[in-house]
């Protein structure tokens, strides 16, 4: 199903992997569990769903996990936008840090590393995990 906001289309379906992750960074970064976002009109085993891009939500339902985060669908875009460039800027400092361990430039490829390991459920953590593990084989 395509939705608009303002001049762009979104497709629901290919975004749902973004939102999933978005919906979940924001709980936690408001200190939240599945508990406190619960009501008559979404179950904790729907959060979860939403959250582990398990079955196939509803945008309904997903939007109002938003909603209840404090965000309506234009506010959502936005975050989509701002998410996305910062998952492209992290995606490059780890293919930098890459880089620095094919040319065996440990000690700063580790200060990079550290500075720039993303949270467990960031999209981009198996890549930075796998660096990790790399600058392990190295040393």
């Amino acid at each position: 199903m395509r939705y608009r906001q303002g001049e762009e289309t979104m497709n629901f379906q290919n975004d749902l992997p973004l939102l999933a992750y978005m919906a979940r960074k924001i709980r936690l970064d408001q200190g939240l569990t599945l508990e406190n976002l619960k009501d008559d009109n979404i179950s904790m085993g729907t959060i979860s769903h939403i959250e582990n891009m398990e079955g196939n939500p509803s945008e309904s339902k997903v939007f109002y996990l938003f909603e209840i985060l404090g965000y309506d669908r234009e506010s959502v875009e936005e975050l989509k936008r701002r998410e996305l460039l910062e998952m492209e800027t992290l995606r490059r400092k780890l293919e930098c840090v890459e880089n620095m361990l094919n040319d065996e430039d440990l000690t700063q490829a580790k200060e990079l590393l550290d500075r720039y390991m993303p949270k467990e459920y960031h999209a981009l953590f198996p890549y930075a995990n796998y660096l990790k593990g790399l600058h392990e084989y190295f040393l």
